[in-house]
């Protein structure tokens, strides 16, 4: 009986360690999670890296609604141009912020869309190192 109760002690200590040997600066370390048209962010989360040739016609590529959200895009570069087409000629929205509080997202490029970002009625909204060049303007 001694020996089972030492066996959940150490197994408890050790899931002790291992959770606090996964956080950074006071926060869980989170998987990161590829973007795709059509998605919604309604809470905190990092983007895998990469480049992301994604459209999703009339409707923004990504939508965030919520609040306190942080997005780390990680890098990660939108491109809604077909390739080789021209800057008249972009078409959609890569970002959708619709209502909130307190939302920040950082380290994304969004090129290649008639409109890289787009926020309605949000406070709280704050932006780092994004680079929204080369989208939509007339020829």
């Amino acid at each position: 009986m001694m020996g089972f109760q030492l066996k959940q002690v150490g197994v408890k200590i050790f899931s002790l360690l291992l959770t606090i040997g996964t956080m950074v600066n006071g926060t869980a370390q989170s998987q990161t999670v590829p973007l795709t048209a059509g998605m919604k962010i309604t809470s905190s989360l990092t983007i895998t890296p990469g480049n992301y040739p994604l459209t999703n016609g009339e409707a923004p590529v990504i939508s965030i609604e919520g609040d306190n959200i942080i997005v780390d895009f990680n890098q990660a570069v939108l491109d809604g141009a077909a390739p080789g087409s021209l800057p008249d000629s972009f078409r959609g929205t890569a970002i959708n912020i619709t209502g909130g509080h307190n939302i920040t997202f950082r380290h994304l490029s969004a090129k290649g869309y008639k409109v890289a970002l787009m926020a309605k009625e949000v406070s709280g909204l704050v932006i780092e190192q994004c680079d929204f060049s080369y989208n939509y303007r007339q020829h």
